[in-house]
C-alpha cells in the first residue's frame, strides 16, 4: 500500500533516434494520487477522548460525544455501566438525542450529555460515551473542581494594604504632633530623661532691653506665659535670663555653662528680637548656633511672638533654623483659652521639646487670665 504522500505527477520520457542521431525526446506526464480507503467496520472517535474538565461548582456544563462511523449506530451515555438516565434527580442531567450528519468523511453522530447544576458528587467520577453494538468502543470524561484562582483575592489583598499605608502616611502627617504626644504619655514614651545629666529641659533667649525701652508681649511671654505652661502645666525645666540668674555671675560662663545643660535652646523672635544688638543677647545667640550647627549637640526651637516684616537684619544662622525646620507663631491674645497647653501652638512647643515627666490633672495648675497681667 502507498502512502498518501506519494500522490502527485509522474513523467516519463524517451529519446527518439533517427539516422543514429538523438534528435529529440518523446515524454509523458500523468498525475497520480492515491486515497486512502477507511476502514468501513471501525468507528472513529474525533472529539473529547479521556478529558479531564475544570468545571465550578454549582455551573451548567454539557459534555459532547462525537463519533465517525459509515454504519447507523446509537451513543450511549453510562456511568458505573448505568445509564445516566439513572445517575441523578429528573432535570438535573440532561442527555441529548443522537444526531446525525453527512460528511465527506462519513457518518457523524453526536450525542450531549448537559449537568444543568454541577455538584459535589459529580466530579472525579468517569462518564462514558459508549457505542451501541460496537464493543470495546468508548471514551469517559471526568469532572474536576478548577484550581482556586487567587489573583482577585492578591489584587484586592494588595490594594487593601497599599490603601491603608496611604490613609496610615495622610493620617501621620497630618496628625503627627497629636500622635507623637500621645505616645510619650503613654506608658511606653515613659522615658528616664534625667540620665542624660542635663538639668534644664530649655535655655530662653529673648531681647530684654533695645535702646532703653521695654519690650512689654515679649518679657510677658518669655517670663510669664512659658513658665505658667511648660513649668506649671507641663513639669518642663526652663532657665530664663532675668529669672533665673543671680547678680554678680560672669556673663560668659553662664551662658556656656546653662546652654550646656539644656536640652533645648528656646529663641523668641519678634520685630524687636531684629533690632536688639546687646553683647549679653548677640553672645547667647552665637554660643546657641555654635552648639547648633557646629557641634550639633543641641536643638533650637524658634518661637515668633508677633509677625516679623524684615528679616533683614536677622542673622543667617536664624534664617538658616526657620528655613530648615520652620517656625512655631503665636496668634491672639494672652487669653486663659490659649495658655492650655492642649491648644496647637502649645502642642507644636511641646512636640519639639524632649519628654516632660507625666503629670496627673490634679498636679496641673491652669493660670488665670488676670494672673497674666498682675
Amino acid at each position: 500500500m502507498c502512502p498518501k504522500e506519494d500522490s502527485g505527477n509522474y513523467t516519463c520520457k524517451v529519446p527518439f533516434i533517427y539516422n543514429r542521431e538523438l534528435h529529440m525526446k518523446i515524454s509523458r506526464t500523468l498525475e497520480y494520487i492515491i486515497q486512502i480507503k477507511q476502514n468501513k467496520d471501525k468507528p472513529v472517535m474525533i472529539f473529547q477522548q479521556n478529558n479531564i474538565m475544570e468545571v465550578e461548582l454549582g455551573a451548567t456544563f454539557t459534555l459532547t460525544c462525537k463519533v465517525l462511523h459509515n454504519r447507523s449506530i446509537d451513543l450511549l451515555w453510562i456511568y458505573n455501566d448505568t445509564d445516566m438516565a439513572f445517575y441523578a434527580e429528573p432535570g438535573r442531567v440532561i442527555i441529548g438525542k443522537t444526531s446525525q450528519t453527512f460528511t465527506k468523511d462519513g457518518m457523524e453522530y453526536l450525542k450531549t450529555l448537559t449537568f444543568t447544576k454541577v455538584m459535589e458528587e459529580d466530579y472525579n467520577r468517569q462518564f462514558y460515551c459508549y457505542i451501541w453494538h460496537v464493543s470495546n468502543h468508548m471514551f469517559y470524561a471526568t469532572l474536576k473542581k478548577p484550581d482556586p484562582n487567587f489573583q482577585g483575592f492578591l489584587i484586592a489583598f494588595f490594594m487593601s494594604i497599599l490603601l491603608v499605608i496611604i490613609i496610615a502616611i495622610v493620617t501621620i502627617r497630618i496628625y503627627k504632633v497629636d500622635i507623637v504626644l500621645w505616645y510619650r504619655s503613654s506608658w511606653f514614651g515613659n522615658t528616664d530623661k534625667d540620665k542624660d545629666g542635663k538639668i534644664y529641659d530649655a535655655y530662653v533667649i529673648y531681647p530684654k532691653i533695645s535702646k532703653g525701652t521695654i519690650s512689654y508681649e515679649m518679657n510677658i511671654f518669655a517670663l510669664k506665659v512659658l513658665p505658667q505652661v511648660l513649668e506649671r502645666q507641663c513639669a518642663y525645666r526652663l532657665f530664663i535670663p532675668g529669672r533665673d540668674d543671680l547678680p554678680g555671675q560672669a556673663l560668659m560662663d553662664l551662658v556656656d555653662e546653662t546652654i550646656s545643660q539644656s536640652r533645648r535652646v528656646i529663641i523668641v523672635l519678634g520685630n524687636m528680637f531684629c533690632e536688639t544688638h546687646e553683647d549679653e543677647y548677640e553672645f547667647e545667640q552665637k554660643k546657641a548656633m555654635y552648639d547648633v550647627l557646629i557641634q550639633n549637640k543641641i536643638k533650637v526651637i524658634l518661637i515668633e511672638i508677633e509677625k516679623i516684616t524684615d528679616y533683614t537684619n536677622v542673622p543667617e544662622s536664624i534664617k538658616y533654623i526657620k528655613q530648615k525646620q520652620g517656625v512655631v507663631r503665636w496668634k491672639g491674645e494672652f487669653t486663659e483659652d490659649a495658655l492650655s497647653p492642649n491648644t496647637r501652638f502649645w502642642k507644636n512647643i511641646r512636640y519639639q521639646m524632649p519628654s516632660a515627666k507625666h503629670l496627673s490633672n490634679n498636679e496641673l495648675r491652669y493660670i488665670c487670665s488676670e494672673d497674666m497681667h498682675k
